[in-house]
């Protein structure tokens, strides 16, 4: 009986009592409302004023004979001699799609290497075109830097706007250049150890005093090496050409406005490779033809002297000639000459592409396996 009793004991001790933890938390209500409310504020704070990042996508189908897709019926002509491969897998083409020339490209187009901020109390907005802005429906004052100086820079071009009683002040600096002047009205030039930058009003908005404006011109190679780190583009199957691009941007039009330009300038550049192929091709072919019209006549006059040296008029007697092992090594002797000229055509051709940074064909007739090859991986 007495283990009994303090067995009973002790599950009674292990029991959690409910009633001493509700008492223990209805007397620091105070405190845990207090730290709910303090979380939501610090919630609300952080959404309002941090920068928000957008997931932008797009879907695009790759023109690609291995899983489906056709090539231009034009150069059908071109891909059955060999001279034109249109074989290239979807993930060549991504490949293209991310390259940095591509995007540097599209930066450059776009003038995405020029960033406007406006300075906050707590939060500094970037503009980016025309938008619902809490201080300005569109950017007040447009800068732009001469093409030549944008490829010559090699640090970033940062300039102050500033509204002044009227008038326009503008300073900044680049690398450690600095320059500050001021312009009664606009547009204006504005000489900067960078070059020369046209500052050009909108039209629309007025530069508010209370609100200056940031303005920031970087080197493209920078920008295009920023949207390269947040672009994605992966296909969706192995058995589909369709490719999916995303991109993390903070500014929603921006983003739209990049991948739109990617694409289109991705096509554009594609139709060149394929006119210049073919341009290329219908050259090689012209020229190719001219040699061989020289080749067969000079045959076709050897022939005929062969037959007059021989007195050769009896048609089953040049019948057996043919046949025989002279006439075997006459055509081995045409199809190694042939072979000749051909190496010849495309050293030309090699050295041609070379200034010109053509492609070149990708089979001109030659038996050699491994120089059909070697013309692919130079293309």
């Amino acid at each position: 009986m007495k283990q009994i009793y303090t067995e009973g004991n002790a599950r009674k001790g292990k029991e959690i009592n409910f009633q001493w933890f509700l008492d223990k938390l209805f007397v620091h209500w105070k405190l845990f409302i207090l730290c709910i409310c303090l979380g939501l504020g610090i919630g609300y704070v952080y959404l309002r004023y941090s920068t928000q990042v957008y997931n932008i996508g797009a879907t695009i189908v790759l023109k690609d004979n291995k899983r489906g897709g056709m090539g231009n019926s034009e150069l059908s002509v071109f891909e059955s001699m060999g001279l034109i491969n249109s074989n290239n897998n979807v993930d060549n083409e991504v490949e293209m799609l991310v390259s940095r020339n591509l995007i540097e490209g599209v930066v450059r187009e776009l003038n995405l290497y020029t960033y406007y901020i406006v300075k906050g109390r707590f939060k500094d907005t970037e503009l980016y075109s025309s938008g619902n802005y809490k201080y300005y429906n569109t950017i007040p004052v447009s800068v732009y830097l001469d093409q030549s100086s944008v490829d010559k820079l090699v640090a970033v071009l940062s300039l102050n706007l500033e509204n002044v009683s009227g008038k326009t002040r503008v300073w900044g600096t680049y690398g450690t250049i600095g320059f500050d002047k001021e312009f009664s009205s606009l547009p204006a030039i504005l000489e900067t150890a960078a070059g020369n930058v046209l500052l050009q009003p909108s039209g629309v908005t007025d530069l508010l005093e209370e609100y200056p404006l940031q303005v920031s011109i970087y080197p493209p190679v920078y920008i295009a090496k920023h949207f390269l780190s947040r672009l994605n583009a992966e296909s969706t199957s192995k058995t589909t050409s369709v490719v999916r691009l995303s991109l993390k941007e903070t500014h929603c039009k921006r983003g739209e406005a990049f991948l739109s330009k990617l694409v289109e300038m991705y096509n554009r550049d594609a139709m060149e490779d394929k006119n210049k192929a073919a341009s290329n091709a219908a050259h090689f072919i012209n020229d190719r033809l001219v040699y061989i019209n020289e080749d067969l006549n000079n045959v076709e006059m050897d022939i005929e002297a062969y037959k007059r040296e021989n007195r050769l008029t009896d048609i089953g007697l040049e019948s057996q000639l043919i046949l025989g092992e002279d006439n075997e090594y006459e055509k081995q002797l045409v199809r190694i000459g042939t072979q000749m000229e051909l190496l010849n055509l495309l050293r030309d051709e090699v050295k041609r592409a070379e200034m010109t940074e053509n492609l070149l064909p990708a089979n001109v007739g030659l038996s050699d396996p491994g120089l059909a090859e070697a013309i692919q991986k130079y293309n």
